[in-house]
């Protein structure tokens, strides 16, 4: 089946679409983020329909999620996880609207070079933002489960535990990029929203250099330092 996406629908049409009934899962450890939370409530009072949301508990991620999917209530499972950051309720307007069967917003990697959390049909490769259309549907070979949309037939089809790591690929060693895997033997496809962007609270660590030059530390896999330009104002 062909996906169809509208990025900017008529605003009417917006306000007047009837968003099904879903469940959003929360997960990570560590507390949700102050402007997820807002969302969450902007969410709730929009659509006071929606089930409240789920937040699974565990020190491992793929149970984490394979709870939620058991938990799930109606057509759609969103996850999110407790660092991002939606700019509106419009981005789970979008992501159920589009119609895919697995369609993520895009978001970005916490440290550099900062690629989106997806990796190229063709290559297999990690994307870069600019390697993206403006807006649109780019199907990919696995996406981040981030900011994630799963329709209740998928679960359907594929057979439980539904997360799980490293069974598949050796190269494939989370339990995003495996369910990708499987979904795509399953027969559907990987979806990118590209209207959809996503926030992605970051961590940093500022130094100041000793020749005068102030340094951005990201901590991830492995650190980088970065130089921070000078912008005129004041810190």
């Amino acid at each position: 089946m062909a996906t169809v996406i509208q990025d900017r629908p008529d605003l009417d049409v917006r306000e007047s679409y009837q968003l099904s009934t879903g469940t959003i899962a929360i997960l990570n450890q560590g507390e949700i983020n102050e402007m997820l939370a807002a969302w969450l409530f902007q969410v709730a009072k929009r659509w006071p329909y929606l089930p409240t949301p789920v937040r699974p508990q565990g020190n491992q991620i793929a149970r984490q999620r394979n709870m939620a999917v058991e938990r799930m209530l109606g057509d759609w499972l969103l996850f999110l996880d407790a660092d991002m950051v939606p700019p509106s309720t419009d981005v789970l307007l979008d992501l159920v609207a589009s119609e895919a069967d697995i369609v993520s917003g895009v978001a970005l990697e916490r440290w550099p070079p900062f690629h989106v959390g997806a990796t190229s049909l063709e290559t297999r490769e990690k994307l870069r933002l600019n390697d993206l259309p403006i807006s649109g549907p780019l199907e990919v070979a696995t996406v981040g489960t981030g900011c994630l949309l799963i329709r209740r037939g998928v679960f359907a089809v594929m057979d439980p535990p539904w997360f799980r790591c490293g069974q598949i690929d050796p190269q494939y060693l989370t339990e995003d990029s495996e369910f990708c895997l499987r979904a795509a033997n399953a027969g559907f496809r990987i979806v990118l929203h590209c209207g959809v962007r996503v926030g992605h609270l970051a961590t940093g660590v500022l130094w100041p250099g000793r020749n005068g030059q102030r340094w951005i530390e990201w901590r991830g896999p492995v650190d980088v330092r970065e130089s921070v330009e000078e912008t005129g104002g004041e810190g």
